[in-house]
């Protein structure tokens, strides 16, 4: 099996499994600070589509690798029966994620450590 398909079969386990899932563009593990999405244009899926998944993957995939100069992840999560997939960026402080949520018209954004959505009025 080829590393790519690898790939997909964790993001798509694990968005069914977790609810999300997001891989970094430097491949590490984060367990801490905030996810702000955004950066680039929203998609979905069904979440019993696994052939849309995958080609939605590779898409966001080349997206995220586009910029190495900021802290990007292809993200995933599950609402509404739909997978969406967008491209993320980290913070390593909360006032900087809440900042580019009201600069990108985000409604929240993500603490990793904690393990929730943060959801903002943009003023």
């Amino acid at each position: 099996m080829s590393n790519i398909t690898n790939e997909i079969r964790l993001a798509y386990g694990s968005t069914l499994m977790d609810d999300g899932y997001t891989l970094w563009n430097d491949g590490n593990t984060r367990l801490e600070g905030f996810i702000v999405g955004g950066v680039a244009h929203e998609s979905m899926c069904d979440r019993g589509d696994a052939i849309e998944f995958a080609r939605l993957f590779d898409e966001y995939k080349d997206l995220m690798e586009e910029d190495s100069s900021m802290h990007l992840g292809l993200g995933t999560w599950v609402h509404g029966g739909q997978i969406h997939f967008d491209i993320v960026e980290l913070f390593d402080t909360e006032s900087g994620a809440i900042w580019k949520c009201k600069h990108r018209g985000e409604k929240a954004y993500y603490d990793i450590a904690n393990g929730k959505s943060i959801y903002i009025k943009n003023q």
